[in-house]
């Protein structure tokens, strides 16, 4: 996978383009090995449909290929370009990836990490890691199964983690201090189009949950 993209925006959004290409367009600059997993709110997947159905579009072939990931996040691929990420409909799928949606899937997997490296994990002053990436959106981060078993996230209960766009705030679950300040960080986001998800997410058993 070629390394090319670098994430200069603070708000996602204004780098993603839903693709309008035609078939033949596809076909040429599309490359499958370029494809990544971007993690994003449901609520970006329902504006799309209201705007496919103002357009009179909406079908499932004009849809972006998604999944759900947990609580009010998605898994979507993506495409890295050099100056923009395109998120390709599923029409386009259908004609191109012919290996299959499962595979490309794995594919789109193991290509997050070249996107979201390097990773900069720092602490702030309530003892939270404050997790960044320079390189690609960090909300990816959490489909990294390696980074979070890591010793350095390891503490006091289960990883707890507060999803904003800029950066995961990363807490333990029998740190009382390191709740509340997580849980006052969703309450006091809740307008903030940064914070992706609106709930806490736990990890149990290495696999994200939302947390009560």
């Amino acid at each position: 996978m070629r390394r090319r993209f670098r994430w200069v925006g603070v708000v996602a959004g204004a780098l993603l383009t839903w693709s309008g290409a035609t078939l033949a367009q596809a076909a040429r600059d599309i490359d499958p090995a370029d494809m990544f997993i971007l993690v994003e709110p449901t609520a970006m997947i329902d504006a799309q449909k209201v705007k496919l159905k103002d357009e009179g579009r909406l079908s499932d072939a004009n849809m972006p290929i998604y999944r759900p990931l947990v609580g009010d996040l998605v898994e979507m691929l993506a495409i890295d370009h050099q100056d923009k990420l395109e998120i390709p409909q599923l029409w386009m799928f259908t004609n191109i990836f012919k290996d299959g949606q499962d595979k490309t899937w794995v594919m789109a997997l193991r290509n997050t990490s070249y996107i979201t490296e390097p990773v900069q994990i720092k602490t702030d002053d309530d003892g939270m890691l404050v997790v960044t990436s320079i390189r690609g959106p960090v909300s990816s981060v959490l489909l990294e199964d390696q980074i979070w078993s890591t010793r350095q996230f390891q503490g006091n209960g289960d990883i707890v983690v507060l999803v904003d766009q800029r950066g995961l705030l990363v807490g333990h679950t029998r740190n009382p201090k390191q709740l509340r300040e997580l849980k006052k960080g969703v309450a006091l986001g809740a307008d903030d189009p940064n914070l992706l998800a609106k709930t806490l997410l736990v990890r149990r058993d290495g696999h994200w949950q939302v947390y009560p």
